[in-house]
């Protein structure tokens, strides 16, 4: 029952009710209120007006709470399709740990005894494998598949990138609100670094200190480009650049700061997001 009164069919309703009843009951206001005082007529009107914006407000702020909830669950279905291609990717990690220990006892037999040698072709068969080696960053299991998975887009695009990560296993913060920082900040920095023909460059650093997460992005720019909220750090300025509005509003709901900074041709997005005190 309490569903049905708060939705916005209803809220949208009751507007529209109180909207008619304006329409039709302010003429007749005016005209008696013309020859004679009525203030039965105007605190009619005045609490018509009253219940419009009354349900008029409520309307905005199901509407906006909709679509928080709807963002909300696109972000977590993304989460899900994130860990299971994690998943995968630690299964398929263990079978090729298992050919590179073959491969490595296959060398190690058939290769000469000298040791310096051995070690030479042992650094030059890791470094063949290392692509296809699979990377834990850090304890988190959230936070970890994100950076599995941005760092797989990062490669695609040819990007140089760096990612240290220092979060623990246990981290008392909506599982929600980290990936929508972190992937928001990391996909900023793709998205800027993408408008450079050379010099592509992603520095991502993670870490706790005391009891807040703390989530800096460096990336490379063109040259002369700006940071605005609501925009991309491209030359022509288009709106794509959307997700730090989110990253901020999310940092603020978690008691949290955003900040950004261009310095030359780097710029540098940090995101704090507090720990849950209960």
């Amino acid at each position: 029952m309490k569903k049905r009164f708060s939705s916005p069919r209803f809220n949208v309703a009751m507007y529209l009710l109180f909207e008619a009843a304006l329409i039709v009951l302010i003429p007749l206001a005016n005209r008696t209120i013309r020859i004679t005082f009525a203030p039965g007529w105007v605190l009619c009107v005045l609490a018509l007006f009253c219940g419009s914006g009354f349900f008029a407000v409520r309307l905005i702020r199901t509407l906006l709470e909709e679509m928080q909830e709807d963002a909300r669950k696109e972000v977590l279905r993304a989460q899900n399709a994130i860990q299971k291609e994690h998943l995968l990717a630690t299964m398929k990690a263990e079978q090729d740990m298992a050919r590179l220990q073959e491969k490595l006892k296959t060398m190690m037999k058939d290769s000469p005894q000298d040791e310096m040698v051995r070690r030479a072709k042992i650094d030059e068969l890791l470094h063949e494998e290392a692509d296809s080696l699979f990377v834990n960053y850090c304890p988190h299991k959230i936070v970890d598949a994100l950076l599995y998975h941005k760092s797989l887009i990062m490669k695609s695009h040819g990007i140089d990138y760096s990612i240290v990560a220092a979060v623990p296993a246990e981290l008392n913060l909506d599982g929600y609100a980290i990936l929508s920082v972190l992937s928001n900040l990391i996909d900023n920095a793709i998205e800027a670094v993408l408008a450079l023909d050379k010099d592509r460059v992603i520095d991502i650093h993670l870490h706790t200190r005391a009891n807040v997460l703390v989530c800096q992005v460096e990336n490379t720019i063109p040259a002369h480009a700006a940071l605005v909220k609501g925009r991309s750090t491209k030359k022509d300025q288009k709106q794509h650049g959307l997700g730090l509005a989110i990253i901020e509003h999310t940092c603020k709901a978690h008691n949290g700061l955003f900040t950004h900074e261009t310095d030359g041709t780097r710029c540098r997005c940090t995101a704090t997001l507090c720990e849950n005190n209960g």
